[in-house]
């Protein structure tokens, strides 16, 4: 279950029909960064807050769009695989700044006294 601002919730099909979809004929390029701020496992179940920004370019290389915001995923192991059981994604459009550049500025987590463990930004 795939969840983001402003559409209905998308199940498994609907979003592996959004993405035969686009790779079919002449696809964006879309490119990520992905930041992890904070990942709990319990057992088979895990959950993930991260930082994303994904750039999409249409075909021909018209002017990218950028969104980028928090996630907040619900993982499930199965068959020793980990698989994202519930999704929710809240990017938001970042506008360009003069020149083409976009902005979008971010934190890197502050480290905790216990080494590899990130503690929550202030």
């Amino acid at each position: 279950m795939f969840l983001v601002p402003g559409r209905p919730p998308m199940g498994r099909s609907e979003f592996a029909a959004a993405a035969k979809t686009q790779a079919q004929g002449a696809a964006p390029r879309i490119d990520g960064a992905s930041e992890i701020r904070e990942i709990k496992v319990l057992g088979d179940w895990a959950f993930m807050w991260t930082r994303l920004t994904v750039v999409v370019t249409p075909p021909g290389g018209d002017s990218s769009a950028t969104r980028a915001g928090h996630t907040l995923s619900i993982l499930r192991r199965e068959h020793g695989t980990w698989v994202v059981a519930r999704d929710a994604n809240m990017l938001a459009s970042v506008p360009p700044q003069a020149g083409g550049a976009t902005a979008y500025i971010y934190r890197k987590p502050r480290q905790s006294a216990h080494a590899g463990q990130e503690t929550n930004p202030a």
